[in-house]
C-alpha cells in the first residue's frame, strides 16, 4: 500500500460574530483552515485538519501543504508514521507553521491507519485515557455586559470554567472580569488569556494581581512575549498564579525550554 494522491482543501467559515483577540486590535469575521485528505493505491482514505483560525494565515498553510507538504509523502508506505514525519519535518524546518501542517498530516495518516486496521486511532496511540476532556466557554472582547451575557449562555450550555481574553487597559480588563464573575459566581474559574499583551513583568505582575482579587482565576495565558521565558517564570513565582504557554510553544524543542526555563 502506498500513498497515490494528496488533496488539500481551504476553507473559509464565516463567522456568527465578530471577534477581537489580544489587544483587540484586530477584528476576525471568518476561520480560515483547511482539510488534509490522503489516499493510497488500495482506495484507502484518511483526513486531518489544519487547524488554525487567524485572519489571512489559514489559505496560505493551505498552499504551502499543497506545493511543499504533499509531493514529498507521495510513495509512501502510509502506515510507516515515523519516516513521513521525518520527511514533513525536514521540509518544514525552521517554519513557524509548522505544528499546524504537521498535525494535519499526523492526523490524516493516523486516521488512515485506523480505517485499515478497523481500530479507533486511540486504540492505535495505547487506549484511551479518559471518557470526556473538560472544556472552558470562551468569550471575546467586547463589553463587561456583552461579556457577562456571553459567560452565563457558557455555563447555562454544561460547561464548567470560562476562557476570556485580557489585556486591554487594566481597566477595561478589570470591568470585563468584575462582570462576568458576578454572573456566573465567583466559584467558577477563568482562565485568561493576554496573547503576549503585556510588556514587562512588573506591568503583567500588577495586572495579575488586580484581576486575581476579581475572580478566581485558573491561570494565565501567554502574558509576555513568546521568547521571554525567563520574565515568564519570574511572573510565575510572583504572582502566584499558573502561567500557562502557547505563543511560546511551537516545536518540541519549545516545549523543553519552556520546562527548563520553569516557565509555565
Amino acid at each position: 500500500m502506498k500513498i497515490a494522491h494528496i488533496d488539500v482543501f481551504a476553507i473559509r467559515a464565516p463567522r456568527k460574530e465578530p471577534v477581537r483577540s489580544g489587544s483587540g486590535a484586530t477584528q476576525v469575521n471568518a476561520s480560515e483552515f483547511g482539510v488534509v485528505r490522503i489516499e493510497t493505491d488500495n482506495g484507502c482514505e484518511g483526513l486531518g485538519e489544519i487547524s488554525i483560525t487567524f485572519p489571512q494565515i489559514g489559505f496560505s498553510l493551505c498552499h504551502a501543504a499543497r506545493k511543499l507538504v504533499a509531493p514529498r509523502l507521495i510513495g509512501l508506505d502510509p502506515l510507516a508514521l515515523p519516516q513521513a514525519l521525518r520527511l514533513i519535518d525536514s521540509t518544514l524546518l525552521g517554519e513557524l507553521s509548522a505544528p499546524y501542517l504537521r498535525a494535519a498530516f499526523e492526523i490524516a495518516l493516523l486516521d488512515l491507519a485506523g480505517r485499515h486496521h478497523g481500530l479507533p486511532v486511540y486504540q492505535l496511540l495505547g487506549g484511551k485515557a479518559r471518557d470526556s476532556v473538560p472544556l472552558a466557554w470562551g468569550i471575546y472582547q467586547k463589553t463587561p455586559q456583552e461579556m457577562a451575557e456571553d459567560a452565563a449562555a457558557g455555563i447555562a450550555a454544561g460547561f464548567h470554567s470560562i476562557k476570556l481574553k485580557v489585556g486591554r487597559k487594566l481597566a477595561d480588563d478589570l470591568a470585563a472580569v468584575r462582570a462576568v464573575a458576578k454572573t456566573v459566581g465567583k466559584e467558577v474559574p477563568l482562565r485568561l488569556d493576554a496573547n503576549m499583551s503585556w510588556r514587562s513583568v512588573p506591568e503583567a505582575a500588577a495586572a495579575i494581581g488586580a484581576l486575581a482579587a476579581e475572580a478566581r482565576i485558573a491561570w494565565v495565558e501567554q502574558p509576555l512575549g513568546r521568547a521571554n521565558l525567563t520574565g515568564m517564570r519570574l511572573l510565575r513565582q510572583q504572582s502566584g498564579v499558573p502561567i500557562m504557554a502557547d505563543e511560546s510553544l511551537q516545536t518540541l524543542r519549545d516545549a523543553y525550554e519552556v520546562a527548563r526555563a520553569e516557565a509555565a
